[in-house]
């Protein structure tokens, strides 16, 4: 519009509705059945008939060495299960958890220490027996056996485990367990295969909108968000919209996973895509595996679908929350009741019975009282004025004291009489006073 200075933008798009992709939102209490349970230490140890020192060294990290007298460069062998650090924390996602400076454990972590005990009972037993040193020795573990075989055989068996091809986390991340990723896969791929079922037909439209409506990916933005006040949390649906994350704009996923930063930069979100495009380089490479394509990305690249439905969400139970306002129905209904009042009306004098005076006569009084009588009406009086008893003008113009004389009293101005008998009354009650130095000059001039 050139007259008023406005642009809009018409765009050829399918019509956004919640019913072409799948909402998981609506998943989340059955998705809570699928979490893991973790317990601490010392409750694996009553479980397991040992002390809690022992779950905690089996699971980090045990130096053994080769010599009863450590030497100055000798080489510790690990023969722990290194599922944690603790400077900084490093955690294994699935097995062990550290929260408010507690590490928990698994029911999967659990089992595996249990085999480790096992099949190991030498080192269970050094561990015991020296809860507190920090390095152990092979003849000490293996005084009747011959400890580089013993060694090989409990490296070996910690090798084929499966938590030993899975890298340790930082501490800072929040990601949803694995059978609850699991449940989202398989909900996400059940939704995509109905959906091709039914066929459904994709009308496409024209909508016109305002160019800050929209958002156009461009290298230039650098790291700059779509969005600065977006939210994004575990389970939202979101979408890519930046080059350089491996997967083509355009393409839709799952938040599953969150590291928590000072700011966007150093803030990565763990995203589960949905099916990639299948004449993509992506889905190629991927091949059978593209339904785990999980990536992390910063929040620059992503566009928060399950935002706007919050905010839409929240501002619609807000509009709902806050009552409509009628002013009407809030006024209080006002009774109104008859009372008696006094008034006083003023009754025309006869112009033929008045006497007249003459000009030269002195004037006896200023004020005349003029002829009143009474008039009884009703008026109308509010609940408001119920408090202060009902006064006539006579009576409230007394107590203030004023003047004795009803004769000064105006009458009201509904019961006032006519324009010319007013004016006949007022002339009538205003004596004719002359000066007498005025008079004193005539007569002193008819002497000359």
């Amino acid at each position: 519009d050139n007259n008023n200075k406005k642009h809009t933008v018409s765009c050829q798009m399918e019509s956004s509705d919640t019913g072409n992709q799948p909402d998981i939102h609506t998943l989340i209490p059955k998705l809570h059945e699928h979490q893991l349970q973790y317990y601490t230490a010392q409750q694996i140890a009553d479980r397991l008939k040992t002390s809690s020192c022992v779950v905690s060294k089996v699971t980090g990290k045990i130096n053994v060495f080769s010599s009863n007298k450590r030497q100055r460069r000798a080489i510790p062998t690990n023969v722990g299960l290194s599922w944690k650090v603790n400077k900084p924390v490093k955690q294994l996602h699935g097995y062990t958890k550290k929260i408010d400076q507690i590490w928990y454990y698994s029911d999967a972590a659990m089992a595996i220490i249990n085999d480790y005990m096992l099949k190991f009972p030498n080192i269970i037993e050094e561990l015991t027996q020296k809860p507190r040193d920090d390095n152990y020795y092979e003849a000490n573990i293996w005084p009747d056996k011959n400890p580089k075989h013993e060694i090989i055989q409990l490296r070996t068996w910690i090798k084929s485990l499966p938590t030993h091809s899975i890298p340790l986390t930082d501490g800072a991340w929040e990601i949803l367990d694995l059978p609850v990723i699991n449940e989202i896969e398989k909900s996400i791929k059940s939704f995509y295969t109905k959906r091709a079922e039914k066929k459904p037909v994709e009308k496409t439209k024209v909508f016109s909108f305002e160019p800050d409506r929209l958002f156009k990916a461009s290298e230039f933005l650098g790291m700059c968000d779509p969005d600065i006040g977006t939210t994004f949390q575990l389970y939202d649906r979101v979408v890519n919209v930046r080059l350089g994350t491996g997967v083509p704009i355009g393409t839709r996923g799952t938040i599953i996973g969150i590291m928590h930063g000072q700011t966007n930069l150093d803030t990565y979100y763990e995203i589960l895509f949905d099916n990639l495009p299948i004449n993509s380089l992506e889905a190629i490479l991927l091949g059978k595996n593209q339904q785990k394509c999980r990536i992390k990305v910063h929040s620059y690249h992503l566009l928060n679908y399950s935002h706007s439905l919050r905010v839409r969400s929240n501002n619609y139970q807000h509009q709902r929350s806050v009552p409509m306002v009628n002013t009407r129905e809030q006024q209080t209904p006002i009774n109104r009741q008859e009372q008696s009042s006094r008034v006083f009306r003023k009754q025309p004098d006869d112009k033929n019975t008045k006497p007249t005076k003459p000009k030269s006569a002195p004037a006896s009084n200023t004020y005349e009282k003029p002829n009143f009588t009474e008039a009884k009406q009703t008026t109308p009086i509010t609940n408001n004025s119920a408090s202060s008893p009902p006064t006539t003008i006579e009576q409230s113009l007394q107590s203030m004291n004023i003047i004795e004389d009803s004769s000064l009293f105006p009458p009201l101005v509904e019961n006032l009489p006519d324009q010319e008998i007013m004016s006949t009354q007022m002339n009538l009650n205003i004596p004719s006073t002359v000066d007498p130095l005025f008079l004193r000059a005539i007569q002193d001039s008819e002497q000359l």
